[in-house]
């Protein structure tokens, strides 16, 4: 029995395969850089940093009035440096964005006022109140798994089921993600951002 190699290594040993050659050793050099891009958007699939058109971390105080075509109801946060800016869409979601001068630091959408008593100033512009991956107050639990894929948390609390999403470190930051659901439709969607 002769050992014989592969039809792409022996293309590579023979000068007349010229153009094979170049192309099996092309596939050589690049398959563990593709399959390791593969690797990572199967990790992280999710990765849904924008609401309303707003992105996180990016967005600022003037993005978010601009986009959003009205002053919000401000209320300082936990950090002095921080602020939260409330809205409500003529939908009646409720909307809350935490904003310091590195960015957006969170974002969130609910059917349910984020915090009671809480003013919430309306938004002035139609405007789709979704993710930027397509998520919207009221999907099933099963299009929010299909769009994201597995969580890497999930607890029951009663009728209420919480996902929650981590990232690794990226562009100097760590993301996470948290959505509730109430009898299988997402009732809070929200994002956060730190270092």
């Amino acid at each position: 029995m002769t050992l014989r190699p592969a039809p792409c290594f022996r293309s590579l040993l023979s000068i007349q395969y010229r153009r094979s050659r170049v192309a099996c050793l092309a596939t050589l050099l690049l398959f563990p850089v593709t399959g390791w891009a593969e690797n990572q958007l199967a990790r992280y699939p999710f990765g849904d940093n924008e609401l309303a058109t707003i992105a996180m971390p990016d967005g600022n105080v003037s993005d978010v009035v601009r986009k959003l075509a009205s002053e919000p109801c401000e209320v300082p946060a936990y950090n002095p440096e921080t602020v939260s800016m409330f809205y409500r869409s003529a939908d009646g979601t409720y909307l809350r964005f935490e904003v310091n001068s590195n960015g957006i630091e969170s974002m969130v959408m609910s059917v349910d006022p984020i915090i009671a008593g809480v003013c919430s100033a309306p938004v002035a512009r139609s405007l789709d109140i979704g993710t930027g991956k397509g998520v919207h107050l009221g999907d099933s639990m099963e299009k929010v798994l299909h769009l994201y894929g597995e969580a890497t948390q999930q607890f029951a609390v009663g009728p209420l089921v919480r996902l929650r999403y981590y990232s690794e470190r990226e562009r100097g930051r760590y993301y996470e993600w948290s959505l509730v659901f109430r009898k299988d439709r997402l009732v809070e969607w929200a994002a956060y951002s730190y270092e």
